[in-house]
């Protein structure tokens, strides 16, 4: 039986232009349009955009996840850190973890955004340091018992956040404003507290 792709069928072939019989096989070679020949479906993997974007999800998530176990302070080191003294004014403390949530899930999407807009790992790289910063804070005071290591990480921190907010794309920067808002209100109570355990 004769094949079909868009003009006459004899045994199987296809009269070209110049007399050249084209089958099957030849047929990718082609215009699709004018032979009418489907494109095969790609073999699943992680070549398709979809599934790249959902493994760099993947992939930033637990790096985070790393980071936040691996700088995370023992108990002891908390239990000092809450007896330091806080400025009287400090009334909102309790309200600190919820912010923080809040900032590490924007955060996770500046950075999801920043990577499907191009890919690049120089971005990644500044995220990455950005979040040991941010997370450095509490680990590197319960460590030394400085709050002052504490005021200089924080101000490097927003330094990169803003230095990372002017690279990436716009929408990805805008999700980085509640970390570069609340960060000088971190650094301020910090050397504050600084002050009233001397």
């Amino acid at each position: 039986m004769g094949w079909q792709v868009g003009g006459q069928i004899e045994d199987g072939r296809r009269q070209g232009p110049i007399g050249q019989g084209v089958g099957p096989t030849e047929c990718h070679d082609l215009r699709r349009a004018e032979l009418g020949c489907a494109r095969a479906p790609s073999p699943p993997g992680w070549g398709d955009p979809g599934d790249r974007s959902l493994l760099a999800a993947l992939l930033i998530l637990l790096a985070m996840v790393a980071v936040v176990i691996l700088l995370n302070p023992g108990r002891d080191g908390f239990a000092w850190f809450n007896r330091l003294r806080r400025p009287a004014w400090l009334t909102f403390e309790r309200l600190i973890p919820p912010i923080w949530l809040l900032i590490y899930a924007c955060f996770y999407a500046s950075a999801l955004l920043a990577w499907n807009a191009g890919s690049r790992w120089d971005r990644m790289a500044g995220y990455l340091l950005v979040l040991v910063l941010v997370q450095s804070y509490t680990w590197l005071i319960c460590r030394t018992r400085s709050l002052r290591s504490g005021t200089l990480v924080g101000l490097a921190g927003w330094i990169v956040g803003v230095a990372l907010a002017i690279a990436v794309a716009p929408l990805a920067a805008l999700l980085l404003i509640p970390y570069l808002l609340w960060s000088p209100v971190g650094t301020f109570v910090t050397w504050r507290m600084e002050r009233l355990n001397r």
